[in-house]
This record gives structure tokens, sequence and C-alpha cells, in this order.
């Protein structure tokens, strides 16, 4: 339950911290979100899922440097502590495959400079692990974080 309320707060404060990255997008940031993407794809073909939620978590880190709230980075670098013990305690099912296709259009939204579509895909991402939480059936202990 408590993963549920952390997550619901998540999508807002990431879906924010999209949105300011979008605005505030440079080359080099965008270079290094493609580099974080394509090492990622390749952990989750060799399935690496150590590697993946590594990666996965440095995207988010990422993504939220570039929008340049330092007051939203404090506040996700704090939550980011609590999702990072959940990726760790829970079985990964088919999420990798999924985050990185979200991850993907998370990013051409950030480079086309497109605030509005940054903060939707951000939002339906951190959404979509919301819905998994509450789906989840407690006693098998598996569901998709990232």
């Amino acid at each position: 339950q408590d993963l549920v309320c952390l997550y619901e707060i998540r999508e807002v404060l990431e879906g924010l911290a999209a949105r300011l990255a979008a605005t505030s997008i440079e080359q080099a940031p965008v270079e290094d979100l493609e580099g974080l993407l394509h090492k990622d794809e390749n952990a989750i073909i060799r399935g690496n899922i150590d590697e993946h939620i590594e990666l996965d978590l440095s995207f988010h880190r990422l993504v939220r440097r570039i929008a340049g709230n330092a007051e939203l980075n404090r506040v996700l670098d704090q939550i980011e502590v609590q999702v990072r013990l959940a990726m760790l305690t829970v079985t990964v099912t088919s999420g990798p495959h999924l985050a990185v296709d979200e991850h993907k259009q998370i990013f051409k939204a950030i480079q086309s400079r497109d605030p509005n579509g940054a903060e939707k895909c951000m939002r339906a991402h951190i959404s979509r692990l919301h819905e998994t939480l509450l789906n989840q059936n407690p006693r098998s202990g598996q569901v998709e974080i990232s």
C-alpha cells in the first residue's frame, strides 16, 4: 500500500520533471539519454535485470537533472530510494521491455521539446506501474516495477 501511495506522488513529480526537461534540453543531454536507452535495451536482451534496474533509474535521474529544478530533484532523489528498494525486493516480470518502450516515447517528446507530450508520456509510464501495483496479487509477490 505504501508503494501505491508513493507511485501516485511519483506520477505527478516525474511528469513535471519531463515537462521541464523538454523546455530546457540541450544536445549533450539528448545524447546521454539516448545512450542510456541503448544500454538498457542491450541489458534486457542479455537478461541482465540488475543492470536494467540501474539504467532505468539513471534514465529517470537524468531527466530530472535536465529539468533544472533543484527542489524537484531533491524530492525525487528521496523517492528513488524507496523505488530502488521496491525494484530490488519484488519479482520483475515483463516490465523491462515495456519500460524501455515507454522511455523511448518520453525521450522523443523531450528531444522534440514537447513539454505536454513529455509530461503525458512520463505520467502514462508511472501510471501503468501504479496500476500494476494496485492489481498485484499480494500472495504472489510478482509485480513489474521500473
